[in-house]
């Protein structure tokens, strides 16, 4: 047994040979434990017969796809003309819920056509009797086929719905092409990414919970994360470079308040986990291939996952490197913060550098919640891509990132250097 979902696939083997062949492959790269009679890895235990192997490994799965085209297949029990394939689909059929599998029928389009024909025909001339003996160009026995589609169509399933409703029918899918069983099997075995990426996301989902948690404190209304306490004073309180690094700022008693409240709230260094992000990026899963460059491409989800890595890696430096600083200004705004006897406190003044790591502490926190919503409704949804949110900036003092952004190179810029450069002849060039 396997953490995967298995999967038993049930067909007469001659006329589907290779599209069996085709679904145990495509299957298997979604992650699934596929069972197929044909196949060297199939369980046979040496006590039990052909049957009853087929049957006991048809119990252990979590799914059963039966496809039907235009062949009987061979006689289970040629008495009750009971076909192999027929006498596999009574057994999922016939156990209880919870030991069931979920039966998925795929019929051929030319199957239902030929039956609807030969409906037609008995419609018209109401000879029952006469039309089933008669020949059928697709069919190799009509008879049994169209006997046996009818009760796939006519199932009900063994037990009753626990609400008392009434008992359930299968639902029947028709196909023309490989494309349109992937198509179905995708949304009944919720195979909408292969199973790898699909466990690297969830592993991912519960990091991105646990990080958020880390920066949120629990309140009746909800979480409240630890930038809101700093949001009034970073939107009101403005730095320039003329403040960093000499100038001073002075904070308001309710001001200093929040201020105080953030610097308890914000998680020290190194709390907020990136292992599972890490894992997902270097999986590869995010990345998809681009035909006009022949060559992996980054996804949307890839851009937004490589910058919550940057962000959470940046608010470590950061904070790691404002340790020292935060003890004194606790006590500097705790000083400041109203209190019975001083309903309005008192200002408090501190250097302007401290502000401004304050600002990026807030700024990065922000960016964190933001990028890590996005990631998260992407993996609950099963969305293809990630929506980049606004960002805050870089740097908080005013102007700097425009700055920034003219004096350094972007990646592409670099790239393409790379491409039409040698570094050893730049090099020299550059002396």
């Amino acid at each position: 047994m396997t953490n995967s979902p298995r999967v038993f696939v049930s067909s007469t083997i001659r006329d589907f040979r290779d599209l069996r062949s085709a679904l145990k492959f495509w299957l298997e790269a979604q992650g699934c434990d596929v069972l197929m009679s044909e196949y060297n890895d199939f369980e046979r235990p040496p006590s039990a017969g052909t049957f009853r192997s087929c049957f006991d490994a048809i119990s252990t799965c979590d799914f059963f796809i039966l496809l039907i085209g235009s062949k009987t297949g061979s006689w289970y029990d040629p008495d009750t003309q009971t076909s192999v394939t027929q006498a596999e689909y009574r057994h999922a059929t016939k156990q209880k819920s919870g030991e069931r599998p979920v039966v998925v029928p795929l019929i051929r389009d030319e199957a239902l056509t030929a039956l609807h024909e030969r409906d037609a025909i008995e419609e018209e001339l109401a000879l029952i009797d006469a039309i089933d003996p008669l020949p059928s160009a697709y069919f190799d026995k009509p008879t049994f086929m169209r006997s046996f589609i009818r009760e796939i169509g006519e199932t009900r399933l063994a037990d009753l719905d626990p609400n008392g409703g009434p008992q359930e029918t299968l639902w029947r899918y028709s196909f023309t092409s490989f494309s349109d069983i992937v198509d179905a099997l995708r949304v009944t075995l919720n195979i909408h990414r292969p199973l790898r990426r699909q466990a690297l996301e969830e592993n991912l989902r519960w990091e991105i919970s646990e990080n958020l948690s880390l920066l949120a404190e629990n309140r009746p209304t909800g979480p409240y994360f630890a930038s809101w306490w700093l949001r009034d004073v970073r939107s009101s309180v403005s730095i320039t470079s003329l403040d960093v690094p000499d100038r001073m700022k002075t904070i308001q008693g309710e001001q200093a308040r929040k201020c105080w409240e953030f610097l308890m709230a914000a998680p020290s260094a190194y709390r907020l986990r990136t292992r599972e992000l890490l894992s997902l990026i270097q999986s590869g899963e995010l990345l998809r291939y681009d035909p006009s460059s022949r060559r992996p491409v980054p996804t949307s989800m890839y851009k937004v996952a490589k910058t919550l890595l940057a962000e959470i890696e940046r608010y470590d430096l950061i904070v790691g490197s404002f340790e020292e600083r935060r003890s004194a200004l606790l006590a500097d705004f705790s000083e400041g913060a109203p209190r019975r006897s001083n309903p309005s406190g008192i200002s408090v003044t501190i250097p302007a550098f401290d502000l401004v790591q304050m600002f990026l502490i807030h700024d990065r926190i922000d960016n964190i919640m933001a990028l890590s919503s996005s990631l998260f409704r992407c993996i609950s949804q099963q969305e293809s891509d990630a929506v980049m949110p606004t960002l805050a900036p870089e740097s908080p003092i005013e102007g700097q990132d425009e700055g920034l952004a003219l004096a350094t190179a972007t990646q592409s810029d670099v790239e393409r250097w790379i491409e039409k450069t040698d570094y050893g002849t730049a090099l020299d060039s550059s002396e």
